[in-house]
């Protein structure tokens, strides 16, 4: 085992004589650090914190006698004008006893500190991790819509060009076929009587087959010297599209397509622990804003400091929800998760819409101080018990669907709080769901 022990003695002053001739007194003074570790050699840790390949060789006594070396004596940013000291027996032992007492015993506890940072570390970064998965995604999904609407736009107007040049081809396709046909007759009326034509004798005795032949292409040729006029009007039937596009307006659009979406960066994920409210048997974990809602919470409270829900989107294990006294935000569908079974309302800033309570709600809980008015619709057909507390509002007819089977209520509540025309069953509740909520906050301390 090793031996650790401070032993002042005298020796030479030449070990140092070259750093203080003019200190005879304490050259004769000097410190020494002996370690019996079975004789074998020990190779000893004495080089500057800051440049690794200088000696210590005095403490700054201006910085609680910081250990030193020749190169932190001459630099600004380190011991450069500072007053020193001398590492003799005095200053060693009051560090010896510093580092035995202070630092030394407080160096596993850095360790386990670190342990600790770096599972949290590792926490925070997997739930980033994530975080930026489901962010890519997010973001593949958007754009994605993003180029399905360019692409539609696209088709319309390939779809556009397509009709002008199917119209300009029908049009070439029907001057080709004129132009064969007409060729056709003129051939056909040139073969026939290129030879011939100028041997003709009208006969006034008689009409013959020749003379109406002749009738005939003297018809057609006209015809076809006539359209051959027109011929090149029809050219003008051609529609020559072209695409021109707005260099100015397609910058804006780029423009407006970096600010589709933004980004925004907290510094750090709050993984402190959410403190809990009591609700008769129930123990809900009150929100905070800017917290992580952890898989293990299948109870939530949102109180009246909730800015929005969106930590709510990503949930999938909560089934009980309590909605605390003064809770500010207007539910509508989709605010509160569909895996909720049971919803505790106390009182609301905002009426109660058709579609903001789940269809997933089978226990609805309408606690002392409610203070909506129920309108018909609020209260779907997949709430089977209803609880009602001390309400500011009696139940209108029709607001209660007949899905609903069992209506308990809090000792106390008169049964003209409901519509006389409701003739389902109607139980006293036993009390354990009963509104002391400001008694049931227990703070419990961050893990």
């Amino acid at each position: 085992m090793e031996e650790i022990s401070l032993i002042k003695t005298e020796e030479s002053n030449s070990h140092h004589h070259h750093h203080h001739d003019n200190d005879n007194n304490n050259d004769n003074d000097k410190q020494q650090i002996i370690i019996n570790n079975n004789n074998n050699k020990i190779i000893y840790d004495n080089k500057c914190i800051y440049h690794s390949t200088q000696d210590i060789i005095y403490l700054c006594a201006t910085c609680d006698k910081s250990a030193a070396c020749v190169v932190c004596l001459a630099m600004d940013e380190y011991h450069r004008g500072h007053k020193v000291d001398l590492i003799d027996f005095e200053n060693t032992t009051i560090l010896f006893n510093q580092f035995k007492n202070q630092q030394y015993p407080n160096l596993k506890e850095c360790l386990k500190t670190d342990k600790e940072l770096e599972e949290e570390s590792e926490k925070v970064f997997n739930s980033i991790q994530l975080k930026y998965n489901e962010n890519v995604d997010k973001l593949r999904d958007e754009f994605k819509q993003l180029h399905s609407i360019i692409d539609q736009i696209e088709l319309e107007a390939i779809s556009k060009l397509t009709n002008h040049f199917q119209d300009n081809k029908d049009l070439n396709l029907k001057i080709k076929s004129k132009i064969i046909e007409n060729s056709k007759n003129v051939n056909l009326i040139v073969e026939r009587h290129k030879h011939v034509i100028d041997s003709y004798v009208v006969s006034c005795d008689t009409t013959t087959n020749q003379h109406i032949e002749i009738i005939k292409h003297n018809q057609l040729s006209k015809s076809l010297i006539d359209e051959n006029k027109s011929k090149k009007n029809q050219l003008d039937n051609y529609k020559n599209t072209s695409i021109v596009f707005n260099a100015s307006l397609t910058e804006t659009i780029k423009e407006s397509i970096k600010f589709y979406y933004y980004t925004i960066t907290s510094k750090s994920i709050n993984f402190k622990t959410l403190k809990k409210i009591y609700l008769g048997s129930e123990v809900f974990s009150i929100f905070e804003n800017d917290c992580k809602i952890t898989d293990d919470v299948t109870c939530l409270a949102l109180g009246s400091d909730v800015r929005d829900l969106k930590a709510l989107e990503n949930t999938k294990n909560i089934t009980s929800i309590l909605l605390l006294d003064g809770f500010p935000l207007q539910l509508v569908n989709g605010s509160l998760p569909n895996t909720i079974t049971s919803l505790y309302i106390s009182s609301l800033e905002k009426p109660l819409l058709v579609g903001s309570i789940p269809q997933s709600v089978n226990y609805l809980y309408l606690l002392n101080g409610f203070n909506q008015q129920i309108e018909k619709g609020v209260i779907g057909s997949s709430v089977s018990k209803l609880f009602i507390g001390s309400v500011k509002h009696p139940f209108l007819n029709n607001t209660i669907p007949p899905t609903v089977k069992n209506i308990y209520r809090l000792p106390g509540v008169a049964l003209t709080i409901l519509d006389s025309k409701w003739n389902g069953p109607f139980s006293s509740s036993p009390g354990v769901w009963q509104h002391p909520i400001i008694k049931t906050i227990v703070e419990e301390k961050n893990s």
